[in-house]
């Protein structure tokens, strides 16, 4: 009677993950792709809520950031705790830095080129205005409240679902504004 009943919990078990292997090979709606996130440990943090900047003095290899065997789809800089939900990044697919609340997004950008760049982010709530520069030139700007608000980007707004994985890459915060 006992080897019935676990032949029949190993067979019902086996056809549920069949049904769960072939339901996600086929319309990868069972599957929650994992995005690849190389953290960069917290070296500094915005002074208040109301009007700071931050600046990234950055110098990359000409290469992939790999992890477990996966290219890095995000390299995040900074993730606030004085403003939570606020975090400043280079997503490595769409070559774009994206920073804010809400979201703002840069031109595509390659910082993975082996050469130096400084990247600044700046808010300030009273105007009501955040923008990024690289080397100098504004590459975005957008309204800030300090709030998640508008339409949140595919996969870059989920970051309780990444991976955070510590790097040893070459990163420099040289000052808060």
């Amino acid at each position: 009677m006992i080897k019935k009943y676990l032949i029949g919990i190993v067979v019902v078990a086996t056809v549920f993950l069949a049904f769960q292997y072939i339901d996600s090979s086929i319309t990868g709606l069972s599957v929650k792709e994992e995005r690849v996130v190389i953290y960069f440990p917290r070296s500094a943090d915005f002074p208040n809520t109301e009007k700071a900047g931050v600046v990234f003095e950055l110098n990359f290899p000409a290469a992939s950031f790999k992890v477990n065997n996966k290219t890095a789809d995000l390299l995040l800089w900074l993730d606030s705790e004085v403003i939570p939900g606020l975090k400043v990044a280079y997503d490595v697919n769409e070559r774009k830095i994206k920073a804010g609340l809400p979201l703002i997004s840069s031109e595509e950008v390659d910082l993975i080129d082996g050469k130096p760049h400084k990247v600044i982010y700046n808010f300030n709530r009273q105007e009501k205005n955040q923008r990024i520069y690289l080397d100098g030139k504004l590459v975005a700007e957008g309204k800030f409240t300090g709030k998640k608000e508008g339409e949140l980007l595919s996969g870059y707004a989920v970051y309780d679902d990444w991976r955070y994985v510590e790097s040893k890459a070459d990163i420099k915060i040289t000052g808060l504004r």
